[in-house]
């Protein structure tokens, strides 16, 4: 196959530099690869194709790069949600047995008074209606309820 000639060819690539550091940049290049090559147009063409490879090949790095980070924080995102969803269900259940707990302490409590003297107990300040006068117990209650809970009984 024949080389086409100069006017033979369909498009033409010209290019003006209007600064120096630019121009000095292309000479460097020039001067570096040139003897790899027969002439100063396959030295060019050589040059405008590694740059073209080079900003497609930075182009689909940068979007898979920019995939893999939002991958990565919403799987971040995820596990931190997961965390406070359990921590919450947790929460949730403690308090669910204490309330439990405390519920039946002081149903207990009232039942007690009530039985053995003849108390009004809406006559007593709030502070000596609900002093505790075991922790132990209403400890082990606590655990109790929160193992009821958890079981799902």
């Amino acid at each position: 196959m024949s080389r086409l000639k100069t006017k033979e060819l369909k498009e033409k690539f010209t290019f003006r530099v209007y600064y120096d550091d630019e121009l000095n940049k292309i000479q460097k290049v020039i001067e570096r690869y040139r003897q790899n090559f027969a002439s100063l147009n396959d030295t060019l063409k050589f040059v405008i194709l590694v740059g073209c490879d080079k900003l497609i090949g930075d182009n689909e790095l940068n979007q898979s790069i920019n995939f893999s980070e939002i991958r990565r924080y919403m799987k971040s995102v995820d596990e931190r949600l997961e965390k406070i969803e359990g921590n919450q269900k947790i929460n949730f259940v403690e308090n669910q047995a204490e309330i439990i707990a405390n519920q039946k302490l002081i149903t207990l409590n009232t039942n007690i008074l009530t039985k053995a003297t003849e108390i009004n107990l809406r006559s007593y300040t709030p502070e000596w209606k609900y002093t505790p006068n075991d922790e132990y117990e209403l400890e082990e209650i606590k655990d109790k309820k929160a193992k009821e809970i958890l079981c799902g009984r």
